[in-house]
């Protein structure tokens, strides 16, 4: 049976000089802290604090058009406002996006329009992911929306989704940390030949028009306790495997 180490305590321990009844005074502090265990590796990992810099170790570095940096959910975000968008690079794993995956970010959208956080550009059977409307869905193949269909406006939202497996597959939609009830669940396999990665715009459409921080993309699945943790933690934190 899989045990999730929960908490990871910190102690100080401090010996007073004062005595009572001959004995010295000992108190100890315990912090709560972020979860161990073996971190989960993405394959693209963009916190957007100030850049499009990839923490992931793959170099899968972005470039910025129309980006601005400013106040975040945690330490920053990047901000676009209906025409901005972070290219990123079709291969160093980022070419393994397929039918087992996860991808996790925080956003900030001001309307109910269509707003992408990632997609694969061009081509049939894409994947791509994008709040109200739709939620996720990739050409000709998968349509995947959230019961409600949008998530809340001008506020920080963190949005979550998973995939395992091809054909019908099982697909997991999770809004600041807790699955979603879905109200379309189609068939169809994700096409791993993408020619363009984007944060922010879909085909240089379907413009995010807001706030991102955060964005991760692992070619597993993700627990929900590790999206949780995510979620609690945000950049600080690494998904941590549940441990044996």
């Amino acid at each position: 049976m899989r045990t999730l180490i929960a908490i990871a305590l910190t102690a100080t321990l401090a010996l007073s000089s004062a005595a009572q009844d001959g004995a010295s005074l000992l108190s100890f502090v315990l912090d709560e802290g972020i979860p161990s265990g073996t971190a989960i590796n993405p394959v693209g990992w963009w916190r957007l604090e100030s850049s499009s810099v990839d923490s992931s170790g793959n170099d899968n570095d972005g470039a910025d058009t129309n980006v601005n940096y400013t106040g975040g959910k945690f330490d920053g975000a990047a901000e676009m406002s209906g025409d901005g968008y972070i290219a990123l690079p079709t291969d160093k794993g980022l070419e393994t996006i397929g039918n087992v995956l996860t991808l996790t970010a925080w956003v900030y959208v001001t309307d109910n329009s269509r707003h992408t956080i990632f997609s694969q550009g061009g081509g049939a059977n894409t994947f791509h992911l994008r709040v109200n409307n739709y939620v996720v869905n990739a050409h000709n193949a998968v349509v995947i929306t959230a019961a409600g269909g949008s998530v809340p406006q001008n506020t920080w939202v963190h949005v979550a989704y998973t995939r395992s497996g091809g054909g019908d597959g099982t697909h997991t939609i999770y809004i600041n940390g807790q699955s979603a009830s879905l109200s379309t669940d189609a068939s169809g396999d994700y096409n791993t030949n993408a020619n363009d990665n984007f944060i922010g715009n879909r085909e240089v459409s379907e413009f995010l028009n807001g706030r991102v921080e955060d964005v991760r993309i692992y070619n597993s699945v993700l627990t929900q306790s590790n999206i949780e943790r995510i979620y609690e933690y945000g950049p600080t934190a690494n998904a941590i495997e549940e441990l044996q």
